[in-house]
This record gives structure tokens, sequence and C-alpha cells, in this order.
């Protein structure tokens, strides 16, 4: 994503409407697989340029992964998708089976 694609208004509400919850981080490690996991420590920071914050523990098993990756994407979680942060928030072998 570059900055000329990024709708300023559009990313202003979607900031705007999510005070606090839970997320689900995703990307792909280099050989694309992905890996994910849930954070609520995730919070906008600047809309220009469009910077987020997503807190991760340098002792996390995605660390080196997350830092590295070129993409990511923040899915944010209803109260209704309990079930898919509790998977993504526990060692599972495959949380995207």
């Amino acid at each position: 994503m570059t900055i000329q694609t990024v709708d300023p208004r559009a990313l202003r509400d979607a900031f705007g409407a999510f005070p606090t919850g839970v997320t689900v981080v995703t990307a792909c490690d280099g050989d694309g697989n992905p890996i994910g996991f849930t954070a609520n420590s995730f919070t906008s920071v600047s809309l220009n340029p469009p910077l987020l914050l997503v807190c991760l523990a340098k002792s996390s098993r995605n660390f080196a992964t997350m830092t590295g990756a070129q993409h990511f994407a923040i899915n944010v979680l209803s109260e209704t998708q309990k079930d898919v942060s509790n998977t993504f928030a526990r060692p599972v072998e495959d949380r995207f089976a």
C-alpha cells in the first residue's frame, strides 16, 4: 500500500470506530506461510502518514516474521468472534485450518 492509495477520510473513520477491542494480526513468512496472533494492543498513531501501532513482545515466536514482513493485515474482530480470538491467542498447530 502506498500513501497515494489511502483515503484519509476512510482511515480516520476506521481508526475512530475502534476505541478498544481485539484484533488478529496476520502476515506471511518468507516462504508464504501465514502467521497470525491475537492482539489487543492496537492503536492509530498518525493519519498523515498513515501509521498504526501494534505491540508484540520480542520473545514472541512471531516477532521475527512480523518485523520482517513486507505486508500485514489487521483483522478487527466483533464480539461474536471470540472463537477466532481464542484460536489465534493459543499456540495451536494450524491457526488457519
